[in-house]
């Protein structure tokens, strides 16, 4: 019987669940995986082994776990991002691949309230060039930078950041009526606590008071049975009143902390139709709080209440499930312990006031503390139990959040019958691969490219010699004119029988010439003039390191005096920790009517489609491999250039029930895997 060539045309679907082994009648079988490790998916469907990583520098104390925060301050080229290293009380912070330093060239630090077993409830969100920081058990921080080296901490403080005006006085002083008067921010539109009262004898007096600084006009406000009433506005320091009747339905705002007393703090807040909403306090876990419009950290009220005033608003349920995160949408969805709420104006309303302020529960999966991802108008979140993802996304015929489990097709990466895993952190880095990194619990970072529009979802896992325990990503430029979302990571790796904990930026999968490639881990480059040794490697003390040599794959050596030595002279090296990519196919099937599961089959013939590819291994397992032999013309002593296209490989064959194939890249090179062609004969 001839071969039967068939062809995988993608890996669009990542690594499936063991679960999903049979289902050879789901589309999603034939452009998935048995196993992905340390590639990736790109949303076009072909696979690349991930990049390595740039060793940035220890943190400053491998003792304790630290976390990455990310910040990003306005738009790059001119503006800056960065990478908030926090640990036990302290911050540190990484721009551009390296450690800021201080004016004494020391690593620049700043004291934190934080303890390190608190970050990882730790939540936050910027506007602009602050940051506010919020924890349960701790009273809630504005983090300020001005400059590179120069970050402030302060605590909020929860009143009208506009001064109420002092020195009122009457021309006809008196106790039979009474005058407060009040700021108003001519920029921001603030309204100030009121002044001190002042009397007089009669209302037809000519009240004044010492001008504020910002202040575009002053409201003054009468006593009327026991209430201050709105009797006009002036834009000077000085009112007359001539009997006007004060308007007692518009009143002075009263000052309000919803966060006085100790342990009574937000665990998490954001922004939402030009207000800051906090959400969940010890006391109130379930309650929301939003600002006084356009005046974050303002929560004055009037009575009765005014459209711009600050609101509070409490879910109501059968169960008591504490507000984790607030992601503001179209509607502002509340996501809490048990259960996805949504908050907005309203279905006739645009905007959000005290009178007009819908909650309305939408699903019941609950969200644990890894804050929710935002992309293609979907939200992303992990259950509260860590070990599903799901996405919820507005369905505009029901008028309601729906939700879809993201991880069931590779569910075996955070739950099987031998472990529990958990996602612990996670970030999307959107340009260029569309890839949600994740920290799993035991040290495993997985990868999950989603383009919801061309229905990729694909997991895919990657391994290093060490546990990765926190992720970020920020918006860096790329060298070359462009930006780049880059990945920094934390890595516990033990050196010397002791723990290191590392800062790593991943490399950027871009390479002008083969000596660039940068496929290793914890590594780091020398460029200049050609060496026979590389040093100041003491990162790395006694392990194994892959190198490459102006492009040419170098064997691997040991660290020793934080020294390799090298077969020849190179001016391009790049050192670090090797690892292995490895991609699996499920059990063949081809598509159209019929199976061949079960039956016996013999691969002798692979074509394999490559895109910047070298030294890749083929076989039908990984004990009986075929290394693919390039044929190059470039000059003897050259590294040789990436291939694209067609290879076809003659494997170690033998007849076996699961026509399976196996592609690695072991070495320290490039490989993007577009599809595979195998040549297949069936027998009974």
């Amino acid at each position: 019987m001839p071969a039967l060539p068939t062809i995988q045309p993608s890996f669009a679907a990542g690594e499936l669940s063991p679960f999903l082994y049979g289902r050879v009648d789901l589309a999603k079988f034939h452009v998935g995986c048995r196993t992905l490790q340390n590639f990736f998916v790109h949303p076009h469907g072909g696979a690349s082994n991930r990049p390595g990583t740039k060793f940035v520098g220890a943190v400053d104390d491998s003792t304790v776990r630290h976390r990455l925060i990310p910040f990003q301050f306005r738009t790059l080229p001119t503006g800056q991002s960065y990478a908030l290293l926090f640990g036990d009380h302290t911050m540190q912070v990484v721009m551009n691949g390296g450690f800021v330093l201080d004016g004494s060239g020391n690593v620049y630090t700043v004291a934190t309230p934080y303890a390190a077993s608190d970050l990882p409830t730790l939540k936050y969100v910027q506007s602009a060039d602050t940051m506010t920081l919020t924890h349960p058990d701790y009273p809630p921080q504005s983090l300020t930078r001005t400059g590179h080296a120069s970050w402030s901490f302060t605590a909020l403080t929860f009143a009208p950041a506009m001064p109420a005006p002092t020195g009122l006085g009457s021309s006809n002083p008196g106790t039979a009526f009474a005058y407060v008067v009040t700021a108003v921010n001519g920029t921001t539109g603030e309204e100030s606590l009121p002044s001190g009262y002042v009397g007089a004898a009669s209302d037809t007096s000519t009240l004044s008071w010492a001008v504020v600084a910002n202040a575009g006009s002053y409201n003054i406000y009468k006593m009327r049975s026991g209430t201050y009433g709105l009797i006009g506005t002036s834009t000077s320091a000085s009112f007359t009143d001539s009997s006007i009747s004060a308007d007692i339905s518009n009143t002075p705002p009263g000052q309000r902390n919803p966060f006085s007393g100790s342990g009574n703090y937000p665990a998490c807040s954001t922004y939402y139709l030009q207000r800051q909403a906090f959400a969940n306090t010890t006391n109130a876990p379930q309650t929301l709080w939003f600002s006084v419009v356009g005046a974050f950290n303002n929560m004055t009220v009037a009575t009765p209440s005014k459209d711009s005033d600050a609101i509070t608003r409490a879910l109501v349920s059968r169960q008591v499930d504490e507000i984790r995160h607030l992601v503001p949408l179209a509607s502002l969805l509340v996501m809490t312990s048990g259960a996805e709420w949504r908050c907005w104006p309203g279905p006739s309303q645009s905007a959000l006031t005290p009178a007009q302020c819908m909650t309305l529960p939408q699903t019941a999966f609950g969200c644990s503390h890894v804050p929710p991802v935002l992309t293609d108008n979907s939200v992303l979140f992990v259950q509260e139990k860590g070990n599903r993802v799901q996405a919820l996304r507005y369905d505009a015929l029901q008028d309601v959040y729906t939700s879809q489990d993201m991880s069931v097709l590779a569910s075996h990466l955070l739950y099987d019958t031998t472990a529990q895993y958990q996602i612990q952190e996670w970030a999307f880095a959107q340009e260029p691969f569309r890839i949600i990194w994740a920290v799993r619990s035991d040290g495993v970072l997985l990868g999950f490219t989603y383009m919801r529009e061309h229905e990729v979802y694909a997991w895919h896992r990657h391994t290093t010699d060490g546990q990765v325990e926190s992720v970020c990503a920020v918006t860096e430029a790329d060298g070359v004119g462009g930006t780049t979302d880059a990945v920094y990571l934390i890595v516990n790796r033990t050196i010397g029988g002791a723990t290191r904990r590392y800062v790593e930026r991943m490399a950027d999968r871009v390479f002008d010439t083969p000596a660039d490639f940068w496929f290793v881990d914890s590594g780091l480059q020398y460029s200049g003039a050609p060496v026979s040794e590389v040093s100041g490697l003491d990162h790395l003390e006694g392990k194994t390191v892959a190198i490459l040599g102006d492009g040419s794959v170098v064997p691997n050596q040991v660290v020793s005096g934080g020294k390799v030595a090298l077969d020849g002279a190179y001016s391009k090296v790049t050192v670090g920790l090797p690892y292995a990519a490895q991609l699996e196919t499920l059990n063949l099937e081809p598509a159209g009517g019929g199976t061949v599961q079960g039956q016996m089959k013999k691969i002798a013939q692979v074509t394999v489609r490559v895109k910047d590819a070298r030294g890749i291994q083929v076989g039908l397992n990984q004990g009986a491999l075929a290394e693919v032999k390039q044929r190059s013309a470039e000059a003897l002593g050259t590294a040789m250039q990436p291939f694209d296209g067609d290879w076809r490989v003659s494997v170690p064959s033998e007849w076996n029930r699961d026509g399976r194939l196996f592609v690695q890249q072991s070495y320290p090179l490039p490989c993007t895997i577009l599809d595979l062609i195998p040549e297949v004969n069936v027998g009974d």
